[in-house]
């Protein structure tokens, strides 16, 4: 349903009790007025949006903004997406009303008494889909303060590219020259803890190697939450510039052994991480985890295989599939000598052979392929 990160209960009835009136228009009045003022619907609300084959968890960030109005962004945990931007969020007379032009999406719901929302998710079809207040789901491993270590938030200057990147860093409480760590993200926009579908995974390795006295730098991309600069016109070099940035940090503190500094990467971070450590021969030594170990074209080639075995499908499927997706890649490859615009056209082509005759008359999918054509037309991608 989205392209490229529970059931509510029943409404709540008063039992049927005999009161006097005054004592009953008060108490009526009461539960009025505690309604009325605990109608705040500032916060995280998700949801089970019933498919026809399934269901989808939903979540919205609902924020105040100026002027007394709402901003609102979109995740559906379940496909690995997040931060879908919202264009109008109102609530008035106890009715929630989110546009989501992005995905052609739009959902409308009644706030009840029990201060859950039941409502209807509007993409093509409406869907049922009924909101509680809270995280959608419970992460136990995630530490929680007060942690025996210290934890710091710090500003990192990257000279050659003048923007400044915010981050995290955690060393022991006891002692100094502390071996330490910089974590670096994989692909797409992301926040220090490197945070996904409910995970904080960077917040947990931190933790826990700090415990066992190596200290942690961890940062927000560039262009992502409290860093400076721009993350759609990023590649992979310039990562390694904000990698070797933190580098230099460490370097600079007189907690820090700097014989002793390696840089972690995960997923894209593996590879930015081999290109910081080459032109750096200060970087002590790198983990990669899940980098990328052959070319990108290969790399991707496979993963759309086993994305394929995953569903369920027979081979033959993916044989069929297999020289198209081969066919994209060869013309990423190949673009030196095209325009963004001539190489969107060829892509194209090739999209429209991979789609179904069902897909091909599905609105959404079509809406959505422009995006991911520039996705793939991007700096970073190319």
């Amino acid at each position: 349903m989205f392209a490229n990160r529970e059931r509510s209960s029943p409404n709540q009835k008063l039992p049927i009790m005999k009161y006097s009136n005054f004592h009953f228009i008060t108490i009526i009045g009461l539960l009025f007025s505690s309604f009325l003022c605990a109608q705040d619907i500032t916060g995280i609300w998700h949801g089970k949006l019933t498919l026809p084959n399934g269901s989808l968890t939903i979540v919205f960030h609902i924020n105040h903004a100026e002027q007394g109005n709402y901003v609102t962004t979109l995740d559906s945990p379940d496909q690995g997406v997040s931060n879908i931007k919202t264009a109008t969020t109102c609530f008035q007379d106890s009715t929630l009303t989110i546009e989501i032009p992005i995905i052609s999406a739009s959902f409308k719901g009644k706030l009840n008494p029990d201060h859950t929302i039941n409502g209807i998710f509007t993409q093509g079809l409406p869907l049922l889909l009924n909101l509680q207040k809270g995280e959608a789901y419970h992460r136990p491993q995630e530490p929680r303060p007060p942690f025996p270590y210290h934890t710091e938030e710090v500003s990192i200057k990257n000279e050659q590219d003048k923007i400044t990147l915010a981050g995290t860093l955690t060393f022991p409480q006891k002692g100094n020259r502390f071996p330490a760590v910089i974590l670096v993200t994989g692909s797409g926009p992301q926040n220090r803890n490197e945070e996904t579908k409910g995970h904080k995974p960077f917040l947990v390795i931190a933790d826990y190697l700090t415990r066992k006295g190596i200290a942690v730098l961890r940062c927000d991309d560039r262009g992502v939450a409290a860093s400076q600069g721009n993350f759609a016109s990023a590649t992979n070099e310039d990562f390694a510039k904000d990698t070797k940035a933190a580098l230099d940090y460490l370097r600079s503190r007189k907690e820090i052994d700097t014989r002793k500094i390696g840089i972690i990467g995960h997923s894209c971070g593996g590879t930015v991480s081999f290109i910081t450590a080459a032109k750096n021969p200060a970087v002590a030594f790198i983990v990669s985890l899940a980098g990328a170990g052959v070319r990108g074209d290969s790399m991707m080639l496979k993963q759309v295989e086993l994305i394929y075995q995953s569903t369920g499908k027979p081979d033959s499927v993916w044989q069929k599939k297999k020289p198209i997706y081969r066919h994209q890649y060869s013309t990423v490859l190949q673009q030196t000598d095209k325009t963004v615009e001539e190489l969107q056209k060829e892509l194209y082509a090739d999209a429209i052979k991979l789609l179904s005759p069902e897909e091909l008359q599905d609105l959404n999918v079509m809406r959505q392929l422009p995006t991911q054509l520039a996705a793939a037309t991007s700096p970073w991608y190319l």
